[in-house]
């Protein structure tokens, strides 16, 4: 499915209580259990006070796409932060909000 020039790439929006060496780990962890060669992991911090991180996981998204670098899907799941919050209830709101988002094949990944 993946061309060897491809790059998994996974999407981390900067808040508190996230542990990016756990989080960098496990991704790490996972591809080589999947023998994908080329991951990164993308940190990106909120542009401005008030902005959503589905805000900023779509800015990114959408200033990355161009000729030549496009996503070809996205898939999330229900395990930020605030999980335990939503744990067997609902799902959280940025994984609601990118399900819900037109344009976008969607993956997700409980």
């Amino acid at each position: 499915m993946m061309r060897p020039d491809d790059y998994l790439t996974c999407i981390v929006v900067e808040e508190d209580g996230i542990k990016l060496p756990t989080i960098e780990s496990s991704i790490a962890s996972i591809c080589a259990e999947f023998c994908v060669t080329h991951q990164r992991v993308k940190v990106l911090q909120l542009s401005f006070i008030g902005q959503t991180i589905y805000a900023r996981i779509k800015a990114y998204l959408i200033n990355e796409s161009h000729e030549g670098n496009y996503v070809d899907f996205v898939a999330c799941g229900n395990n930020g932060v605030n999980y335990r919050m939503n744990a067997n209830t609902t799902l959280g709101k940025v994984a609601d909000a990118i399900i819900r988002a037109r344009g976008m094949n969607v993956i997700f990944c409980p």
